[in-house]
């Protein structure tokens, strides 16, 4: 899976078990990011990049018609 905030695939997995509650959350190597994966819905746990206007999660893709 991609850092939602760079974009790069290296991330360390941390799962927390605790009687019935079982959470996976995912660590970026490269930013350092924090983010969690439920449901196919991404929610960021510590965004290192939160005040840079540059935005890695946003691709712009471009058509021309000929």
């Amino acid at each position: 899976m991609k850092c939602p905030v760079c974009n790069n695939n290296e991330h360390v997995d941390i799962d927390l078990h605790s009687d019935s509650f079982a959470e996976g959350i995912m660590e970026c190597s490269v930013c350092e990011s924090i983010w969690s994966v439920n449901h196919g819905v991404t929610k960021l746990v510590k965004d290192t990049q939160e005040k840079s206007f540059l935005g890695a999660a946003y691709k712009f893709y471009y058509s021309f018609a000929a």
